[in-house]
C-alpha cells in the first residue's frame, strides 16, 4: 500500500540490532534475512539500506560488506552532513528529522545550515553524548 503511494520501502536489519555489537555472521543474519522476508512481502528486490540507529559507532565495514553483498544500491547512516564527490555509498548521511524539529529547524537541517553538527558523530562526539546521557539518566 505504501509503495502505491510512492514510498521506497528499504531494509533496516531483522530485529533493529545495532550491527557493530554483533558477530561478523550475526550481521550478515540480520541483514540477509531481513532482505529475503521484505523481498518476499513485497515480490521484488530492494535498493536501499539504512543501519539502525545509524551512528558511526553502531555499524562497522563488515557491516557495509554484509549490505552490499545483500545486493543494495546504498546504504544510509544516521549523520549530519552532505553527500559530497567521494561519499561511500556505503554510509551515506541521513538527516534526522522528527517532530520536535520546527519548521526552522527543518529548514536549517535540510539546506545544510546544521551540518557542522556531524562532529557530534564523530568517535568522540558520540562517546561524550553517551557518557553525557548516563550521567543525566537518558536512554
Amino acid at each position: 500500500e505504501l509503495e502505491s503511494m510512492g514510498i521506497d520501502i528499504g531494509g533496516h536489519t531483522l530485529t533493529h540490532a545495532r550491527l557493530s555489537h554483533l558477530s561478523n555472521s550475526g550481521q550478515r543474519r540480520e541483514v540477509e534475512e531481513c532482505t529475503a522476508e521484505l523481498e518476499a512481502a513485497l515480490g521484488h528486490g530492494i535498493g536501499i539500506f539504512a543501519y539502525p540507529f545509524g551512528s558511526k559507532l553502531d555499524y562497522n565495514l563488515h557491516s557495509m560488506v554484509c549490505v552490499e553483498e545483500a545486493g543494495y544500491e546504498l546504504a544510509v547512516s544516521n549523520c549530519y552532513g552532505a553527500v559530497v564527490a567521494g561519499s561511500s555509498i556505503w554510509e551515506l548521511p541521513r538527516i534526522w528529522i522528527d517532530r520536535t524539529d520546527t519548521i526552522d529547524t527543518f529548514a536549517q537541517k535540510v539546506t545544510g545550515a546544521l551540518d557542522g553538527l556531524s562532529l557530534l558523530d564523530s568517535y568522540w562526539g558520540i562517546r561524550a553524548r553517551r557518557v553525557s546521557n548516563r550521567i543525566l539518566g537518558v536512554k
